[in-house]
């Protein structure tokens, strides 16, 4: 099973993704610091097929997260996720990060693109009324 790392300091933000992920077949491990997702990764970077992370976070940011992963593992895709005004579609290109996403965004693209991401075919777009409406 294909496994994805989400990082995000909210967690009503991480459970919603976590059920988004593995309604669509996906193990998602889950973290809420920026010193967790690195201790993750340093433990099981070479299982995960993306990650996705929030920009600000209590002790960093997602770009901290992004700088480890490229001395790491350049090839895994890191999608980020954004509430922030200081982070923009194209400061995120030129961080490294594979996919933007602006809070509140739409689940069901993000499931999408991370089956695009790790180069699974059409999943399910079946994810509970409940599960959308929370994020919207």
């Amino acid at each position: 099973m294909d496994e994805i790392l989400v990082i995000d300091d909210e967690p009503m933000i991480r459970s919603i993704v976590e059920t988004l992920l593995s309604r669509r077949g996906y193990s998602v491990v889950c973290a809420g610091t920026v010193e967790e997702a690195v201790g993750l990764f340093n433990r099981e970077g070479a299982n995960y097929r993306a990650l996705i992370t929030d920009y600000n976070l209590e002790d960093g940011t997602g770009v901290d997260i992004v700088n480890v992963i490229k001395k790491k593992a350049a090839g895994i895709p890191v999608v980020l996720m954004t509430g922030s005004a200081e982070m923009t579609r194209t400061a995120s290109d030129e961080a490294g990060f594979f996919a933007y996403f602006r809070k509140p965004f739409n689940v069901m693209e993000l499931g999408r693109k991370i089956d695009s991401l790790v180069n699974r075919g059409n999943k399910t777009d079946e994810v509970s009324s409940s599960c959308l409406e929370a994020v919207q």
